[in-house]
């Protein structure tokens, strides 16, 4: 089921529907994050299934990190001589999976890089940074053009500020409840 709806996302050309309904704009773009989501998925279930040997596992596999700059399009552009779609490339993807294999599976859990505070608190935002990062780089996206410095901290202190306070008030009690009501049934 997921790789028919990969495939026929992909068929569609990654639709993004946008418009207005009366004064309320609207811009659902799930389509087009639908196989990052839907990898996620797969990953998360070979995860509980098929847990990788401890003997491979290496702080090594944490350099895949900086595959991450070439996300971005300009730098990709300025490396490989053409731009990428983004969100709609497949080497986006590929590139996502691999840091996301390596980061997860392949890195032991003790590891200091990503046991210690900063990366226990980054962990359990992570969810809502994901959710709420977009609608901040919307908001600040015109001081960039003018100071590109200044707008990266911004972004990156208010994304964090904006999705800790989302997981102290939604998601912790959210999940709270869940886990409560799950017991009862």
């Amino acid at each position: 089921v997921l790789i028919a709806s990969f495939l026929l996302v992909s068929y569609l050309g990654f639709p993004r529907y946008s418009g207005n309904i009366g004064n309320l704009a609207y811009d659902f773009s799930f389509f087009r994050s639908l196989p990052y989501f839907l990898t996620g998925v797969l990953l998360g279930l070979w995860y509980r299934r098929f847990p990788f040997s401890k003997n491979i596992q290496n702080g090594a596999y944490l350099s895949t990190l900086i595959l991450l700059p070439l996300l971005f399009p300009d730098v990709f552009e300025y490396i490989f001589g053409y731009r990428h779609g983004l969100w709609q490339d497949l080497n986006v993807l590929v590139i996502i999976t691999i840091v996301f294999i390596c980061f997860v599976f392949l890195t032991p859990k003790n590891h200091w890089i990503v046991a210690n505070p900063v990366g226990n608190f980054l962990g359990k935002i992570s969810y809502s940074v994901y959710l709420l990062h977009m609608p901040v780089l919307r908001h600040f996206k015109e001081l960039g053009k003018n100071n590109p410095e200044l707008y990266l901290l911004l972004f990156l202190a208010c994304t964090t500020i904006i999705a800790y306070f989302s997981y102290l008030l939604i998601e912790k009690p959210l999940r709270a409840y869940f886990n409560l009501s799950l017991i009862h049934i």
